[in-house]
């Protein structure tokens, strides 16, 4: 079932953020649901509130968060055991980066 949960929301360039409820859809194939206890806004959102990542506002900030898995612990291990593999394969693979289907994952680098 969708949940509605509370995010800050960069609405138009420089604006004030606000404080809004998100619906959540439910989560997909491969997919979790975190119950997120606590979220940095950091300097990355603030270039997005100031526009200067793209000017497709609005914007949902904070992407550092810590919290508890409540669905899709399935998921979340294969997920940690990918990253377990990637890293023990960059002390001796210079291609750890790269999954076993040769597929590059450019938002994770070990070693």
């Amino acid at each position: 079932m969708p949940q509605e949960v509370r995010g800050v929301v960069a609405k138009t360039k420089g604006a004030p953020v606000t404080i809004e409820t998100i619906v959540v859809p439910d989560p997909g194939p491969g997919e979790a649901v975190v119950v997120v206890l606590a979220c940095g806004v950091c300097h990355t959102d603030l270039h997005y509130r100031e526009g200067g990542i793209n000017d497709d506002f609005p914007f949902l900030l904070g992407h550092e968060a810590a919290g508890v898995v409540e669905f899709g612990l399935d998921a979340v291990a294969a997920t940690i055991e990918r990253l377990h593999h990637a890293a023990w394969d960059a002390d001796i693979d210079e291609n750890a980066h790269q999954d076993d289907k040769g597929d590059r994952d450019p938002g994770f680098r070990f070693g």
